[in-house]
């Protein structure tokens, strides 16, 4: 193939991680303001978001198993029903969305839909690499990022002008959006039925797979401990920012501002791989990710969010870039749509710990005191997860 089909490749990527993160901002970063619009407490939301992790949890890995255990498969076809039930299901909240059991049903139902379609996402890396496509897996990455910053601040202008309720009716929007860009990519690989019929071996069982590699289970685990981490000012961003005197916009401000802060870390990433190893980046991110939670908790004003959120860049932005690769690089193709998912499934499952813990904690403690649980949990993450590292390029 000629090298400028090499090049669109990348940018086909790019719009799927565009399109996906911008969805990810409202389905994901706003939903605590919209269910607390509805008037959930903070106990009730950390129930509906660890459900929806949990229906992640499930969904990833599972549909990963799938498609590695049917190479013939195409990847662009798995997102399609996945994205259609979302826009179904977020035009029956536009309708019914008020503070019941089933609203809340229907969120924990989004969440684990949505979460489940970045893991059909990342098989897209191992498809292009098979199919003879080149993919600079940093540069798509932080084209997501940058994409971010624009629905990040909107949003909360949006909630703080209009109404938190109008969640629903711009998820749809980003979701349709969000379809378009993975029916592009998947033109890419038309023509060969699909670029797996050129994978030789179905995958592992996923528990067998688990099994084979302690190292990388150490290294699963130290994940979900930095997520729960992490979860703890991340999912409610909203507490945090009110705590110290600011508003959903400067939320929104916020949020931006650590999306583009990830950007010089995933667009430098192949130079930075030319200088140091792949394992060698992680083990600086995992560091910079407990850094950045001790500092949640001990700032005490927006300035220093501000300087908090500019670690991003040098904790999650790295980590999110230079994990895929290091997964393309310790494990084997037929099992690597499972690998990326079990990343992605371990960072949701410290999530949904979070939800439950630093929801009840965040009604019957102070800010503070719930930050510094989830910094002392994520300094146990880093530990962990610099074991469970590999020494690759």
């Amino acid at each position: 193939m000629g090298n400028d089909k090499h090049k669109s490749f990348t940018f086909a990527f790019s719009l799927v991680q565009s399109a996906y993160w911008m969805t990810a901002c409202a389905i994901l970063a706003y939903q605590v303001v919209y269910l607390q619009a509805l008037s959930f407490n903070n106990f009730q939301t950390g129930i509906i978001i660890a459900s929806g992790e949990v229906l992640g949890a499930l969904f990833g890995p599972t549909i990963a198993t799938y498609l590695d255990g049917h190479p013939k498969f195409p990847t662009s076809r798995m997102n399609t029903p996945l994205i259609l039930l979302l826009i179904l299901i977020h035009g029956v909240l536009m309708l019914i969305g008020r503070n019941n059991l089933l609203t809340g049903a229907m969120v924990a139902v989004v969440y684990g839909l949505f979460l489940s379609t970045n893991s059909v996402n990342m098989r897209y890396c191992g498809d292009s690499a098979v199919a003879g496509l080149s993919l600079d897996y940093g540069f798509a990455r932080g084209m997501g990022s940058l994409a971010y910053v624009i629905p990040c601040t909107l949003i909360g202008i949006i909630f703080e002008k209009i109404s938190a309720r109008y969640l629903p009716l711009i998820a749809i929007l980003l979701l349709i959006l969000q379809m378009a860009a993975n029916f592009y990519a998947g033109r890419f690989f038309k023509g060969q039925h699909s670029v797996n019929l050129h994978r030789k071996e179905a995958g592992d069982p996923l528990f067998a797979f688990i099994r084979s590699d302690p190292t990388f289970a150490r290294l699963l685990i130290g994940n979900a401990l930095l997520f729960f981490g992490t979860s703890t000012y991340e999912t409610f961003m909203i507490n945090v920012v009110n705590n110290v005197g600011g508003s959903t916009s400067t939320m929104g401000v916020l949020s931006a501002f650590g999306a583009a802060m990830e950007l010089p870390a995933m667009f430098l990433l192949t130079r930075l791989r030319k200088k140091w190893r792949v394992s060698t980046l992680l083990t600086f991110a995992f560091t910079a990710f407990s850094v950045k939670s001790l500092l949640f908790a001990i700032v005490n004003t927006v300035p220093g969010l501000f300087a908090a959120m500019a670690l991003t860049g040098l904790g999650y932005a790295l980590y999110a870039a230079a994990i895929v690769v290091y997964v393309e690089d310790v494990i084997p193709l037929k099992n690597q749509a499972k690998g990326q998912s079990l990343i992605y499934t371990m960072e949701m499952l410290g999530a949904i710990a979070n939800g439950l813990i630093a929801g009840r904690l965040y009604d019957v403690t102070s800010v503070k005191t719930t930050l510094l649980v989830g910094s002392a949990v994520s300094v146990i993450g880093t530990a962990l997860s610099i074991s469970g590292i590999k020494k690759v390029r």
